[in-house]
Protein backbone atom coordinates (compact mmCIF):
# COMPACT_ATOMS: atom_id res chain seq x y z
CA UNK A 1 0.00 0.00 0.00
CA UNK A 2 0.90 3.34 -0.62
CA UNK A 3 0.52 6.55 1.74
CA UNK A 4 0.32 10.36 0.40
CA UNK A 5 3.15 11.99 2.32
CA UNK A 6 2.71 15.97 3.41
CA UNK A 7 3.87 16.84 -0.07
CA UNK A 8 1.23 14.89 -2.04
CA UNK A 9 3.94 12.09 -3.15
CA UNK A 10 3.19 8.56 -2.72
CA UNK A 11 5.34 6.38 -0.58
CA UNK A 12 5.25 2.62 -0.33
CA UNK A 13 4.99 1.75 2.84
CA UNK A 14 4.27 -2.13 4.29
CA UNK A 15 1.10 -2.12 6.91
CA UNK A 16 0.57 -4.07 9.60
CA UNK A 17 -2.54 -4.42 11.54
CA UNK A 18 -1.65 -4.11 15.42
CA UNK A 19 -4.57 -5.07 18.08
CA UNK A 20 -3.89 -4.32 21.41
CA UNK A 21 -0.10 -3.23 21.58
CA UNK A 22 0.83 -2.10 25.12
CA UNK A 23 2.18 1.47 24.00
CA UNK A 24 0.10 2.43 21.48
CA UNK A 25 -3.86 0.23 21.46
CA UNK A 26 -5.13 -1.13 18.78
CA UNK A 27 -2.90 1.09 15.47
CA UNK A 28 -1.99 0.39 12.17
CA UNK A 29 1.72 0.59 11.82
CA UNK A 30 3.67 1.50 8.58
CA UNK A 31 7.24 0.08 8.12
CA UNK A 32 9.65 0.91 5.07
CA UNK A 33 9.90 -2.58 3.89
CA UNK A 34 8.46 -5.63 5.22
CA UNK A 35 11.09 -6.96 7.34
CA UNK A 36 10.22 -8.14 10.83
CA UNK A 37 12.50 -6.28 12.44
CA UNK A 38 12.38 -3.26 10.18
CA UNK A 39 11.66 -0.04 12.38
CA UNK A 40 7.99 1.44 12.34
CA UNK A 41 7.78 4.91 10.45
CA UNK A 42 4.66 5.41 11.89
CA UNK A 43 1.50 4.64 13.38
CA UNK A 44 -2.71 5.36 12.85
CA UNK A 45 -4.53 5.37 16.38
CA UNK A 46 -7.49 3.28 15.49
CA UNK A 47 -9.44 4.50 18.13
CA UNK A 48 -8.85 7.91 16.87
CA UNK A 49 -10.27 7.40 13.44
CA UNK A 50 -13.87 8.60 13.38
CA UNK A 51 -14.68 6.97 9.54
CA UNK A 52 -13.02 4.57 6.96
CA UNK A 53 -14.39 4.50 3.68
CA UNK A 54 -13.12 3.75 -0.27
CA UNK A 55 -13.15 5.48 -3.24
CA UNK A 56 -11.72 2.90 -5.84
CA UNK A 57 -8.72 1.83 -4.94
CA UNK A 58 -7.92 4.60 -1.87
CA UNK A 59 -8.68 4.42 1.53
CA UNK A 60 -9.64 6.97 3.50
CA UNK A 61 -9.42 7.52 7.49
CA UNK A 62 -10.41 10.80 8.93
CA UNK A 63 -9.78 11.35 12.42
CA UNK A 64 -11.85 12.31 15.67
CA UNK A 65 -11.61 16.15 16.65
CA UNK A 66 -9.24 14.71 19.75
CA UNK A 67 -6.15 13.05 17.44
CA UNK A 68 -3.38 15.86 18.09
CA UNK A 69 -1.41 15.49 14.15
CA UNK A 70 -3.26 14.78 10.82
CA UNK A 71 -6.82 14.99 10.43
CA UNK A 72 -7.21 12.62 7.82
CA UNK A 73 -4.97 10.02 5.84
CA UNK A 74 -5.39 8.37 2.11
CA UNK A 75 -3.56 5.56 1.60
CA UNK A 76 -3.65 3.80 -2.48
CA UNK A 77 -3.82 0.14 -2.98
CA UNK A 78 -3.35 -2.11 -5.68
CA UNK A 79 -6.48 -2.55 -6.97
CA UNK A 80 -9.99 -2.27 -5.81
CA UNK A 81 -10.31 -5.66 -4.08
CA UNK A 82 -7.52 -4.78 -1.75
CA UNK A 83 -8.97 -1.79 -0.55
CA UNK A 84 -12.40 -3.80 0.09
CA UNK A 85 -10.51 -5.73 2.24
CA UNK A 86 -8.48 -3.35 4.24
CA UNK A 87 -11.85 -1.30 5.02
CA UNK A 88 -13.85 -4.63 5.79
CA UNK A 89 -10.60 -4.81 8.26
CA UNK A 90 -10.22 -1.47 9.91
CA UNK A 91 -14.00 -1.04 9.86
CA UNK A 92 -14.40 -2.62 13.58
CA UNK A 93 -12.28 -0.27 14.97
CA UNK A 94 -13.69 3.12 13.81
CA UNK A 95 -15.99 4.98 15.87
CA UNK A 96 -18.69 5.88 12.94
CA UNK A 97 -19.07 5.08 9.42
CA UNK A 98 -20.36 7.75 7.01
CA UNK A 99 -23.18 8.14 4.87
CA UNK A 100 -21.42 6.83 1.70
CA UNK A 101 -20.44 3.77 3.48
CA UNK A 102 -23.78 2.80 4.64
CA UNK A 103 -25.36 3.69 0.93
CA UNK A 104 -22.74 0.94 -0.68
CA UNK A 105 -23.54 -1.59 1.75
Amino acid sequence: IERRSKLGFWKKRYFRLKLRDRFFGSHLGYFQDDKEDTKQKGTIPLVQVSSVYKEGRLIKLKMSSGHKGKTSYTLRCRSENEAIKWVGALKPFVKATTVMDVLNQ
